[in-house]
C-alpha cells in the first residue's frame, strides 16, 4: 500500500515495455497519471481489488465495494439491535476501495438507520498492533462502543486481543472483510460476528484473463468492469464456504 513504490515499478515497466500490468493502485490520483502513461505506451492496464477509476486503465477487477459497504451498514444495523456507539477501522484512507467501503456503510447509517452513532473513524494500516492500541484507548478514555466495523480484513484479531483482556469479547459487535485464517477462527468462536468475502482467486483469475484478451484480439468487457463474487460469511456457514473452495 506504498504508492511511491508502486510508481517505481511502473518507471520500470513502462521502461522495459511489459506487455500488461495487473495493479492494486495504492493511492488512485497518484497512480493515475503512471496509469495513463502506459496505455498511451500501448501497455493495458487492468486494476484488481482497489480501482483508479479515473484513470485509462482496461478494466476494473474486484467486489463491488459500495455494495459491499452498504451491506456492511445494514448487517452491523439488524446485529446491534439499537445499541450505539460504533467504530470504524479503516486500512488506508486514502485507497480507493477502503474509502469507497466506508463512505457506503456511513451513507446507509445516517440515511436509513439515524438512531446509529459513529462514534470516530480510525486508521490502523492493516495493522493488527496499531488496532490493538486503538481499541485499548477507547476504553481508557472511558467510552463504551457496542459495535467495530473494519473495511479491510486485516485489524479483527488485534481487537479480539483487546477486548479479551477487557472481558468483552462476546459484547461487542465485529462486522470486516476477507475470509483470512483468524477470521475464520474467530467467525467459528462466534467472536467476529460477520466477515464479507471478496472472492480473491477470481480477482487474480479475469485479470490475467482480461489481460490475455486485451492483448491477443483487443476485447475487453463491457463496461470496463468485473465484479467478483461476494459472500457474507457468518460462524454458521463459514466452514462450508471454505470446504467448498470459494476462496481457496
Amino acid at each position: 500500500h506504498n504508492p511511491n513504490e508502486q510508481i517505481e515499478i511502473f518507471k520500470n515497466v513502462v521502461k522495459d515495455k511489459f506487455d500488461g500490468i495487473a495493479i492494486a493502485p495504492a493511492d488512485p490520483d497518484m497512480l493515475k497519471k503512471w496509469i495513463d502513461k502506459s496505455a498511451t505506451r500501448g501497455i493495458p492496464v487492468v486494476t484488481l481489488n482497489t480501482d483508479s477509476p479515473l484513470s485509462k486503465r482496461i478494466c476494473y477487477i474486484g467486489q463491488n465495494t459500495y455494495m459491499a459497504g452498504r451491506m456492511a451498514g445494514e448487517l452491523m444495523v439488524k446485529f446491534l439491535h439499537g445499541k450505539s456507539p460504533i467504530i470504524i477501522i479503516t486500512a488506508f484512507k486514502n485507497v480507493f476501495v477502503h474509502k469507497t467501503r466506508l463512505n457506503a456503510f456511513k451513507e446507509i447509517i445516517k440515511s436509513d438507520y439515524k438512531s446509529i452513532n459513529i462514534l470516530d473513524v480510525f486508521e490502523n494500516h492493516d495493522s493488527n498492533e496499531e488496532t490493538y492500541t486503538i481499541i485499548k484507548n477507547i476504553f481508557k478514555r472511558k467510552n463504551e462502543i457496542k459495535g467495530i466495523f473494519f473495511t479491510t480484513g486485516n485489524g479483527p484479531f488485534g481487537a479480539v486481543k483487546a477486548l479479551k483482556e477487557l472481558g468483552l469479547e462476546h459484547e461487542i459487535k465485529i462486522v470486516c472483510f476477507d475470509f483470512f485464517s483468524d477470521t475464520i477462527r474467530l467467525l467459528k468462536e462466534g467472536i467476529v460476528t460477520a466477515a464479507i468475502g471478496e472472492d480473491p482467486f477470481g480477482q487474480g483469475y479475469y485479470a490475467i484473463k482480461v489481460l490475455y484478451e486485451y492483448i491477443t484480439n483487443g476485447s475487453v468487457p463491457e463496461g470496463g468492469v468485473i465484479y467478483t463474487k461476494t459472500h457474507i460469511g457468518i460462524g454458521e456457514n463459514i466452514g462450508v464456504l471454505t470446504r467448498e473452495n470459494i476462496y481457496f
